[in-house]
């Protein structure tokens, strides 16, 4: 009889095999997230710059909004460029303002965001113990609009 110890050269190949094709799965599921992450921090970046041009525009009298705008970030080797389009008002009380920020991604797909906000000038209701009302600077109303693209 024979007894048999230790493994054979096929044992230990099926074994090699098994291991690499778990590695390769593994290694395919990282580079996945890996895409998926990055498209949700460059969407995420992207958000932030067309807020943060938002937010310089409240400083801004109607009057003196620009028509159009265009200007570029770099992130961490991302290039994100930002449109901005104010449209002309339809009434002297509010102005429609389009923030679209587009960027490529390292499969060179394009991939954008969107704002749309409405800028409106109003005077704040003042209470009945405050009479004058010539002191009161007109102030900026916003409602945004978030555009998935």
């Amino acid at each position: 009889m024979y007894s048999q110890q230790g493994m054979t050269l096929l044992e230990v190949l099926i074994g090699v095999l098994l291991i690499g094709i778990a590695a390769v799965s593994w290694l395919s599921l990282q580079a996945v997230l890996w895409q998926q992450t990055s498209y949700v921090y460059a969407r995420q970046q992207a958000m932030n710059y067309a807020q943060a041009y938002i937010e310089n525009l409240y400083t801004l009298d109607l009057a003196s909004l620009p028509t159009k705008a265009t200007e570029q970030y770099t992130n961490q080797g991302i290039v994100f460029s930002l449109q901005a389009q104010s449209h002309p008002a339809t009434s002297v009380l509010y102005q429609q303002v389009d923030v679209q920020v587009t960027w490529s991604d390292a499969q060179a797909q394009t991939h954008q965001v969107g704002l749309t906000i409405y800028l409106q000038a109003y005077q704040p209701l003042i209470s009945a113990t405050y009479s004058n009302f010539a002191t009161q600077q007109p102030q900026v109303a916003t409602l945004i609009q978030n555009k998935g693209y």
